[in-house]
């Protein structure tokens, strides 16, 4: 088969780095249509996962009778579904200035248009802007939650009336490529996935499923996980961010009682550093209670009041404004925590620097969110737990 584009190139210019060995492997298995061989991919955090958007990208181009017209990216955290959303839309706009990719996918569609790739995303407090549904021809990029994909898939969409959740079902169901990241967080979601694949009969434009996970075990699949390969394990870039070191410190306490007392002690240590804190904890109520804590006392110190939050009960629109998915009005009360938040992003730091900025959260950012800090404290849990903080 002639492949249109060139993978390392096209990846490199969408990305703006090269791609990781297990990345070109997972495009090869898609363009070949070895689909059980990507069924499970078990890759370390902080190995892009979410690079398997471009991935699937080109290999559309240069194979479309064999790759699904549509990826869908589904993951229980809103924030990664905003991250997800957002890499989609940076993926778009690098599109415009590759004439070979977009030659090839502008060949596709049925109603004609200059961008030919739809981005939509599902999730709750969130306006669904339709493009998906528009040419069942058109590639699409969908980003969603479990709850609001799930539910099309299963003939039941939220907020769809009658006539339109058959429709949704097979725009979900058929002729996509559906990647579910974090899986681990939803194994029954998963188990629902892999019966909706096996129930379908074998054809070009069945649903094809990918379980993403840094600790999937792939249990039921033909194959072994994709997972990191020699190659892989000799490239610069994987050895420094797999061999990193994070020192821990242990610190004990009498009683849970005077947990946030000393997350907030210990956080206070690093008030002058002009750095970024990361502050994990499992309740809403620490979350308040160290965010109030730690203001209070920066502005009894002078210091600038660099505080945010982040939380699963946010309201949509506190999120967007919140995580920059909306620009903030401006004098709006969550302006600064939007400033605040923005460098804990990646590459986002040296122009927003002012003070030492701290975010504390909840779940809702410990798993496959894309934060960077320079220090970290979390609350006593689980051993499996304070993995996830380290990883992350």
């Amino acid at each position: 088969m002639k492949r249109l584009v060139d993978f390392d190139q096209c990846f490199e210019h969408l990305t703006g780095h090269p791609a990781f060995p297990w990345q070109r492997s997972f495009y090869e298995h898609l363009v070949t249509g070895d689909f059980d061989a990507i069924a499970c991919c078990r890759i370390p955090t902080g190995l892009g996962k979410t690079s398997t958007i471009p991935a699937w990208l080109i290999a559309l181009a240069n194979a479309p009778s064999i790759v699904p017209r549509r990826l869908v990216y589904v993951v229980n955290r809103r924030t990664v579904v905003d991250q997800s959303t957002d890499e989609a839309i940076s993926i778009r706009k690098r599109l415009a200035s590759h004439p070979q990719l977009l030659a090839a996918l502008q060949r596709l569609l049925a109603v004609k248009s200059e961008l030919p790739l739809s981005i939509s995303t599902l999730r709750g407090q969130f306006a669904d802007n339709r493009q998906w549904l528009q040419d069942p021809a058109r590639p699409v990029i969908v980003a969603g939650t479990v709850d609001l994909v799930g539910s099309r898939l299963l003939f039941d969409g939220y907020r769809c009336g009658f006539k339109s959740k058959p429709p949704h079902a097979g725009m979900i169901g058929r002729d996509v490529l559906l990647i579910h990241d974090e899986a681990h967080l939803e194994p029954a979601f998963q188990t629902l996935l892999d019966s909706v694949q096996d129930a379908q009969r074998e054809g070009k434009r069945k649903l094809r499923v990918v379980e993403l996970s840094a600790t999937s075990r792939g249990i039921g699949k033909l194959n072994e996980p994709l997972s990191l390969s020699a190659s892989d394990l000799s490239n610069a870039e994987i050895k420094k961010r797999l061999h990193a070191k994070k020192a821990i410190k242990l610190h004990p306490i009498e009683s849970s009682k005077e947990n946030a007392d000393k997350i907030t002690s210990l956080a206070l240590d690093h008030a002058e550093s002009g750095q970024n804190i990361l502050v994990f904890v499992r309740s809403v109520a620490e979350v308040s209670k160290i965010a109030n804590a730690l203001t209070k006392e920066l502005k009894k110190r002078k210091l600038p009041e660099s505080v945010a939050t982040l939380t699963g009960t946010m309201r949509g629109l506190e999120r967007d404004y919140l995580t920059g998915a909306i620009d903030c009005p401006s004098g709006h009360p969550l302006e600064l925590k939007r400033n605040v938040f923005l460098r804990f992003l990646p590459n986002d730091g040296k122009i927003l620097n002012h003070g030492t900025a701290y975010l504390i959260s909840t779940s809702a950012g410990e798993v496959g969110v894309n934060l960077s800090a320079d220090h970290m404290v979390g609350d006593g849990c689980r051993l499996a737990r304070a993995r996830v903080y380290a990883a992350n």
